[in-house]
């Protein structure tokens, strides 16, 4: 998917299937579940810790794949877009502070999944919700 700069009111899409190498024992490509975007940046998370960046808009993508099979089901990026925070399942969290090019892992003393992810517009705040009442 690239976004335009050629936008009115709504702005011009295009999609576009971007090829994406399925696990060897399952043959689909994984699967995409939220993506979050500010002026330049665009990245998106999926299955199998699947993670895409985007620095141009969405015109070129690079993946990041984890050495994980929990999902991803939530992304943030600050508006500055130096902070990205990707959450997930078994309370799996992945930070960026350099405009998502590099990942580390964050821990929580959970096993239950995240839903959702906010940041601060500089990112120096995040807030994660998740199953059974997990803030």
């Amino acid at each position: 998917m690239e976004l335009s700069d050629e936008s009115k009111e709504i702005g011009r899409w295009e999609a576009r299937l971007e090829e994406l190498e399925g696990e060897k024992e399952d043959l689909k490509a994984p699967s995409f579940n939220e993506l979050a975007l500010n002026k330049q940046l665009v990245i998106a998370v999926g299955d199998n810790g699947l993670i895409r960046v985007s620095a141009d808009k969405g015109k070129q993508w690079k993946s990041h794949s984890l050495e994980t099979r929990n999902d991803f089901n939530s992304v943030a990026i600050s508006e500055d877009g130096n902070v990205v925070i990707a959450v997930g399942e078994d309370g799996m969290i992945q930070g960026s502070i350099d405009t998502g090019v590099t990942w580390e892992a964050r821990t929580i003393n959970t096993r239950d999944d995240f839903n959702a992810v906010a940041l601060g517009e500089n990112g120096n705040v995040a807030v994660a919700i998740g199953d059974n009442g997990l803030i």
